[in-house]
């Protein structure tokens, strides 16, 4: 079992997480009952899903470049792999981080999706379960700096 920093863990639980649908943006947090996902995993034929990001690994704030880099590697991984995504963006309640451009992947299983969140050395993703509210599934270790 790894060490995660209780700030850490409070920023993750307060970020907002936004999917597009279409031309609806779903808005959405964790631990909070959503029925729009519930309707997206419908649209998708699933009951499951999994919000990754390939921005700051292991929460370390990266260049835009180094970022979109690692955004295109978890897209061609995606498209290899045949799982269908869409779109989506993690945000800072505080507004203290920008803005981590992320993916939604229907139909993929936790074992899947904590294998791929770590092979882009993510602390956690955000696992979507039809009837549930959304969750956090911490992959890594993340230590306090201080």
């Amino acid at each position: 079992m790894f060490e995660v920093d209780p700030e850490l863990i409070g920023r993750y639980e307060a970020a907002v997480y936004r999917v597009w649908d279409e031309d609806e943006l779903i808005t959405f947090r964790i631990d909070k009952p959503n029925p729009d996902l519930d309707r997206l995993l419908d649209t998708h034929d699933t009951r499951m899903a999994a919000f990754i990001t390939a921005h700051n690994p292991g929460s370390k704030v990266l260049s835009p470049a180094d970022n979109d880099l690692a955004h295109e590697q978890l897209l061609d991984e995606l498209r290899n792999s045949g799982l269908c995504w869409q779109a989506g963006v993690g945000v800072d309640a505080k507004g203290e981080w920008k803005p981590e451009t992320s993916v939604m992947v229907f139909g993929i299983d936790r074992r899947i999706s904590t294998a791929l969140a770590g092979q882009f050395r993510q602390n956690a993703y955000v696992w979507i379960q039809r009837g549930e509210p959304p969750r956090l599934v911490w992959t890594g270790p993340s230590r306090s700096s201080s």
